[in-house]
């Protein structure tokens, strides 16, 4: 496997340009103010039960990305092997509508050389999470946006960004021959957003009912990042 130290070896100028993903995996991906809540009534006995569960979910599918940590990071290595030969190249061009393309190739590339690799367990937290809570409200919400998230399509620049890159290059950059649809890009990012609000909230409600501050957060932080901590950089997905 390629050393995972070469994660770290990206130029700051990389990481600036990765700063959508350096909070929900660099955490600042998503610092999206979460959205007004209705005042809870008391928590019922039952809507306690649900936290708990809720926690147990959120505990149990940490262990299973942990488990997983060794191959996400040989999959972020190989999106490092495809995107570094062109690096110099990309970060040497103005601003424009085809660098704006290039750059959401890269970083919905990277996004994903995260997620591929534990999608079977984000997909088991997604129908934990919905198991747990029924019927609370911002916990059911939550539950939602995760299972939202987990279904959205997942690009990969196969086989490698400046691969891409050079065939898209190789058109004289073609608006038909765009190697991504920037519409998909955006909704993508939009729905991450969503999730951190709603993941912000949940954080909020757990503590409230009853569930540790260290179990609950692990939301807010963009979970499953916080459960293959150390060893991503603070990336948080």
């Amino acid at each position: 496997m390629t050393s995972p130290t070469r994660l770290f070896e990206r130029p700051a100028s990389f990481m600036t340009r990765l700063s959508f993903v350096a909070p929900v995996v660099i955490a600042a991906l998503l610092a999206a103010a979460a959205p007004a809540e209705a005042a809870p009534r008391g928590p019922t006995a039952k809507h306690k039960a649900e936290a708990r569960a809720f926690g147990r979910a959120i505990k149990r599918s940490a262990r299973e990305f942990r488990n997983r940590r060794g191959a996400v990071l040989a999959s972020l290595n190989r999106q490092i092997d495809g995107s570094a030969p062109c690096e110099r190249e990309l970060l040497s061009r103005p601003y424009d509508a085809t660098t704006e393309v290039v750059e959401a190739v890269e970083l919905f590339d990277f996004q994903n050389a995260i997620l591929t690799p534990v999608q079977p367990q984000l997909e088991r937290f997604a129908a934990r999470l919905r198991q747990a809570a029924p019927t609370e409200p911002v916990l059911r919400r939550a539950a939602a946006e995760w299972t939202r998230y987990v279904a959205l399509p997942r690009y990969r620049a196969d086989p490698g960004v400046c691969v891409v890159y050079s065939r898209w290059k190789a058109t004289g950059f073609s608006p038909d021959a765009r190697p991504i649809d920037l519409a998909a890009y955006e909704a993508f990012e939009e729905t991450e957003i969503v999730l951190q609000g709603a993941s912000n909230s949940a954080n909020r409600r757990l503590r409230r009912l009853g569930v540790s501050a260290e179990t609950a957060r692990v939301l807010s932080r963009g979970f499953p990042n916080t459960a293959l901590e150390p060893g991503l950089g603070g990336i948080v997905f």
